[in-house]
């Protein structure tokens, strides 16, 4: 399911109950939600030795959930602590989230080692006060109920995640359930070499340009019911 467009909003399931902790559980529960594929949509050919991806989306209670298989022969990262420059340490998952027609819009970045950088942005045009993010620091939320779980594997790694709502909506949202609510969202990569300094990017969005900001060609989703 990766042929979708950015005005084609993707229904996403509400999942049952199950144990967050058993890897089993949660790979035989999102066997069949929604699948997204990592693609370098702003690229005539993808580069060479390109590895994909893939992440699988539903929701429960007030929280979005998700899956990441990463594809990758090189697991590396120099992250060591909470809301380090992830991007800039080695492999990445990124997430971009925010309610539709709301400014605000988080951006999520797990590492392999499980650490995450944590940011809330106001708007689209905040990353450009960043100074090439060495103003960062003004934007870092703290919010220990978003959930990011990390394995390795055979062939790469996972991420198993959980965001909040009030953490896409400037912590001001009492909601208790997604149930009709519509995110704007996309997930994107940092695929980087075995040298830690060379690396590829790549996105579930259909981007016209490498930038992971353009919230405009985000997809939407739809927290649907049975």
């Amino acid at each position: 399911m990766n042929a979708h467009t950015a005005n084609e909003p993707t229904a996403c399931p509400r999942l049952t109950d199950f144990d967050s902790s058993d890897w089993k559980q949660i790979e035989r529960l999102f066997g069949s939600v929604p699948l997204w594929k990592f693609s370098q949509a702003w690229r005539d050919k993808r580069e060479r030795g390109f590895r994909g991806g893939k992440v699988r989306i539903g929701w429960r209670g007030d929280r979005l959930l998700y899956l990441t298989d990463l594809t990758d022969r090189d697991v590396v990262t120099a992250a060591s602590k909470r809301n380090d420059r992830m991007w800039e340490l080695g492999d990445v998952l990124e997430i971009f989230a925010g309610e539709h027609e709301n400014p605000y819009y988080i951006e999520y970045q797990t590492a392999p080692n499980g650490l995450v950088l944590q940011i809330l942005w106001p708007d689209a045009s905040a990353l450009q006060r960043t100074d090439g993010g060495t103003k960062l620091k003004a934007f870092i939320l703290e919010d220990d109920a978003a959930v990011a779980r990390v394995r390795r594997t055979r062939n790469g790694w996972q991420v198993y995640g959980e965001i909040p709502a009030a953490s896409v909506q400037a912590r001001k949202s009492s909601r208790k359930t997604l149930k009709g609510t519509v995110w704007d969202l996309s997930f994107g990569r940092y695929d980087y070499a075995a040298d830690g300094k060379t690396f590829m990017l790549s996105s579930t969005s259909p981007l016209t340009k490498a930038s992971n900001h353009r919230r405009h060609e985000w997809q939407q989703v739809v927290f649907v019911a049975d």
